[in-house]
């Protein structure tokens, strides 16, 4: 048990360092089943060239902690990919079961009118409470949005 009392003053202090050689940078778990957490936020319209910001949810907690956003986009589709760390406790340690929505957020411009899709990927769930595998099924959430002339 001597890994858990540094790891249970880490989270006490909230300085956790999820850069380090134990904290695992992984795809989020997406919430798509949460009133108060959606999944996917994005406006239904927008205007051509102008920015617009695109924000997800994932879950985590415990041994979880909020990692950063990536994003893509081309004329016509918008592509969000939301990381988050897990720090492995190693085989002595535990994670707490505290709950987290860790917020995602994206700003980007579409720069043709017409109907746009906006994409985010992520993980559909972790068996147990470690980090996902590569056999843990990815999901995409989608939105379509209209692209208007100014």
């Amino acid at each position: 048990m001597k890994q858990l009392a540094p790891f249970a003053a880490c989270l006490a202090l909230a300085a956790c360092d999820t850069s380090g050689p134990d904290a695992l940078r992984i795809p989020g778990e997406l919430l798509r089943n949460a009133p108060n957490f959606p999944a996917l936020t994005a406006p239904d319209t927008v205007i051509v060239g102008r920015q617009f910001t695109v924000t997800t949810f994932t879950i985590g907690g415990g041994c979880f902690r909020e990692g950063d956003t990536e994003f893509t986009s081309d004329e016509g589709s918008a592509e969000v990919r939301p990381f988050d760390f897990f720090l492995d406790p190693g085989p002595d340690g535990a994670c707490t079961a505290d709950l987290a929505y860790y917020p995602h957020t994206a700003t980007f411009a579409l720069f043709r009118p017409g109907v746009a899709t906006i994409r985010v990927v992520g993980t559909a769930g972790r068996p147990g409470f470690g980090a996902p595998t590569p056999e843990t099924p990815r999901v995409a959430v989608e939105k379509t949005v209209v692209v208007v002339a100014p």
